[in-house]
């Protein structure tokens, strides 16, 4: 009596173990939507740019991929179905793409999955404000206490392709490893910075997203800063001055000769502005010029050599005060 009590308690227990968990919750089978939503997508790179191509892969823990048929449609064509491969390569990408992924599982079960892909892109332009001079083909660089402004270039569509405003468009700033909250939000595409940092460079990164989430684009940049630099360029009275070459040394039989000193990526905006002094020396002797150009003169027709210094400085900025000298050799 007693075993055959035993026996019916254990049995009991058994089945009390099988049909709950640990929570006393009753187990259930999987349905076909427990397994879909237990299939991953992930695509690379994370947000595809137009044009971009891209791999989108699948990863599940309740169905045997690699055992698996897979099916990979974009806006309703087939371009891949193999079995045991849970990726494809979706080629050139230039509008919104709908993925449809189809699992044909060993034991007979169809699992449909599908994804929308929006291909959105932010470009950045900067600009930074230093002097340079008329007609240099280069960018003006910024230094360490220059302002420079930033601007998102956003090309983000909705998922219906229509084209999204940038006043609908959600931009978040970060500088180096913090988050600009003050300048992000709605329609803010420009970013001005006009702190100082001592640093080599500085990393610029934006995130522009649509209002609903729906298209969402990420670029980063990486600014350098420079030293400013002074450089001598020759001037005539007749034709102003050469911008075409600047002045490593010069010779001349000239009886007069003008220069005008350039100071390259200086915060001013103009060389001659009144928070930018200069000073020349003649052969170390200080000259009454205090203008970005000056006329030299051999009245005595004399040969030799002599050096012209300058020393910019601004006033505004206490790292802003370089010197340079030119050797200029007289010939008869």
């Amino acid at each position: 009596m007693n075993r055959n009590l035993f026996l019916l308690v254990f049995t009991a227990l058994v089945f009390v173990f099988f049909v709950t968990d640990v929570h006393g919750q009753s187990f259930v089978p999987y349905t076909i939507s427990d397994v879909t939503s237990e299939v991953n997508i992930y695509t690379d790179p994370a947000k595809p740019k137009p044009g971009q191509d891209f791999t989108i892969s699948l990863e599940s823990f309740a169905i045997d991929l690699k055992a698996s048929n897979i099916s990979f449609y974009v806006n309703g064509k087939l371009i891949q179905s193999e079995d045991g491969v849970p990726y494809a390569v979706i080629p050139n990408t230039t509008r919104v793409s709908n993925i449809k992924i189809v699992i044909k599982t060993p034991d007979g079960r169809v699992v449909e999955k599908e994804k929308t892909i929006v291909p959105s892109l932010v470009s950045l332009i900067w600009s930074a404000k230093t002097y340079t001079p008329p007609f240099y083909a280069g960018k003006a660089l910024p230094n360490i206490q220059s302002q420079i402004v930033v601007t998102a270039v956003p090309e983000l569509t909705s998922p219906s392709g229509a084209k999204i405003p940038n006043k609908n468009i959600v931009y978040t700033w970060k500088v180096n490893t913090s988050t600009w909250s003050e300048v992000s939000g709605l329609g803010r595409n420009t970013l001005v910075i006009d702190q100082f940092y001592i640093k080599n460079s500085i990393f610029i990164n934006v995130t522009a997203e649509s209002k609903d989430k729906a298209s969402i684009a990420s670029e980063s940049i990486t600014i350098p800063y420079t030293s400013p630099r002074v450089s001598f360029y020759e001037t005539d009275p007749l034709y102003g001055t050469n911008w075409n070459k600047s002045l490593q040394k010069l010779t001349t039989n000239e009886s007069e000769i003008g220069l005008t000193a350039i100071p390259f990526y200086f915060t001013a905006l103009a060389s001659d502005q009144s928070s930018l002094s200069y000073e020349w020396k003649i052969n170390n002797k200080k000259s009454n010029e205090k203008t970005s150009s000056i006329l030299l003169r051999n009245a005595n027709d004399e040969s030799g050599k002599s050096t012209i210094g300058v020393i910019i400085n601004n006033t505004k900025s206490a790292f802003q005060k370089l010197q340079k000298e030119l050797v200029i050799e007289l010939t008869k």
